[in-house]
């Protein structure tokens, strides 16, 4: 079972993380095309097409967790929407 030893208890929760390939980004290819970016739109806008996206987040219902997380969300997407290759000619 799983490297490491020491006696250590196996993790609890395991969080995994992925995004489109570098060639694939930008609105062009985001297979919503209602919205296909988040990082510009005003808080409503945002929260509805978020939550449209990926589901109603219990924990983000609360408006005083929507005005804090709301900038961190908005840049995140945004920096996401705006990617580009560092390295164009070697798309495929």
């Amino acid at each position: 079972r799983g490297g490491g030893g020491g006696g250590a208890p196996p993790p609890l929760k395991m969080y995994v993380c992925c995004n489109r390939a570098p060639h694939l980004y930008g609105a062009a290819n985001d297979p919503d095309q209602v919205a296909p970016t988040l990082g510009n739109l005003p808080a409503d806008e945002f929260w509805h097409h978020l939550e449209r996206r990926y589901g109603k987040n219990p924990e983000l219902q609360k408006q005083s967790i929507r005005n804090f997380v709301f900038p961190l969300l908005q840049a995140d997407f945004s920096l996401l929407e705006r990617y580009r290759s560092s390295d164009e000619t070697q798309r495929p």
